[in-house]
């Protein structure tokens, strides 16, 4: 049963690990200028590397061979073939812009962190708010999300 218990516990763990939300971070910081950091970095970046169409073809299928029989056991064989490729259109700049954008963030003093969604025993143990300026941060750090509205840390 303790077995059990345990391989639950580290089950659940696990779990939360995978729950986590991914925000840009400076201590001190207020969530409004960071949102106004990351617009003005992607628009730098638009400006950099623009919307840039590139149609790229995608081979079709290899079908294969085929025995066609007709009622009175006359055969054909259809030989293996390639089907007909796809076209797809795709943006050849959007790595680029994002790693401009990113890298227009981390010039401006914030660093991209990943913290855990905290426990609905932690929710508990603290007032409801929206973080208005980054704590900070510690191994416990946690964020509890508040919809459009913006997170709150928990350091």
């Amino acid at each position: 049963m303790k077995t059990h218990q345990t391989a639950a516990i580290f089950l659940g763990l696990a779990v939360l690990a995978g729950c986590s939300q991914s925000i840009w971070y400076r201590e001190g910081a207020d969530p409004a200028k960071i949102a106004q950091a990351q617009d003005q970095c992607a628009l730098q970046a638009d400006t950099q590397a623009p919307y840039r169409p590139e149609t790229r073809i995608v081979p079709g299928p290899i079908i294969p061979a085929q025995l066609i029989c007709d009622p009175s056991g006359a055969c054909t064989v259809i030989p293996a073939h390639q089907g007909f490729p796809d076209f797809e259109t795709v943006d050849a700049n959007a790595d680029r812009r994002a790693l401009l954008a990113r890298d227009c963030m981390a010039k401006s003093g914030f660093t991209r962190v990943s913290l855990p969604n905290c426990s609905a025993e932690r929710k508990s143990s603290v007032t409801p708010g929206i973080t208005r300026s980054q704590p900070k941060l510690t191994e416990q750090s946690c964020v509890i999300p508040r919809g459009p509205a913006g997170y709150q840390i928990v350091p």
